[in-house]
């Protein structure tokens, strides 16, 4: 499943047989810091999206494999600025 905005990637997520993977892009306009804690299986941060004006990333994927890792998914996804067109 591949999400949109504005023409541009922001969110992909790839299911398989034993997990998913959640590819979130700078795009979304999301900032991440590297010592936020997620409940989800495993996370990489882009050393490509680092901002160093912020000190934070971009873009990162994470994997989700067990029923509770969804609340950290969520958490993660609600990081990304909701837009409007006012």
């Amino acid at each position: 499943m591949i999400f949109f905005s504005a023409g541009r990637e922001i969110l992909r997520i790839n299911i398989g047989r034993r997990d998913m993977r959640v590819y979130v892009h700078p795009p979304a306009g999301a900032l991440f810091d590297s010592k936020a804690k997620f409940t989800v299986e495993k996370i990489n941060l882009w050393e490509s999206s680092f901002r160093k004006t912020s000190g934070k990333y971009r873009g990162m994927s994470f994997w989700v494999s067990k029923m509770n890792h969804l609340t950290g998914a969520k958490k993660i996804i609600d990081l990304i600025p909701k837009k409007s067109d006012n």
